[in-house]
């Protein structure tokens, strides 16, 4: 078997993801607030991603992952539970699928190179 080297926590994380097919990733097209994030090249229809869970993977908020309660497609705007301050633009992110939280991802994978 290959030994892989130099791969990250996100790295496995998306492989996990895009393997399964339920997370894509994207980047912020806009500044949003306190409560969202937009990305106008998001598709689908309006409340498309409620209930799914968006990993910021660069700015600020890095790291940080928020359940989506209400998606508007006009605009690409996710709204979520209020945090800190703003996402900017051109913040990176992990777009997951109703019920594949990326934090529980996290653990399993951490829980599988432990034992």
């Amino acid at each position: 078997m290959a030994v892989t080297q130099s791969k990250t926590l996100e790295d496995l994380r998306k492989a996990v993801g895009r393997n399964l097919g339920k997370m894509i990733t994207g980047t912020t097209t806009d500044t949003g607030s306190n409560v969202t994030a937009r990305d106008t090249k998001l598709f689908g229809g309006d409340d498309e991603y409620n209930g799914s869970y968006i990993r910021l993977t660069s700015g600020t908020y890095d790291g940080t992952t928020h359940r989506i309660t209400d998606y508007t497609a006009s605009t690409g705007t996710m709204t979520f539970a209020q945090m800190g301050g703003t996402v900017a633009s051109s913040v990176t992110y992990e777009l997951w699928n109703d019920g594949f939280d990326p934090d529980v991802v996290d653990e399993l994978i951490n829980q599988s190179i432990w034992e």
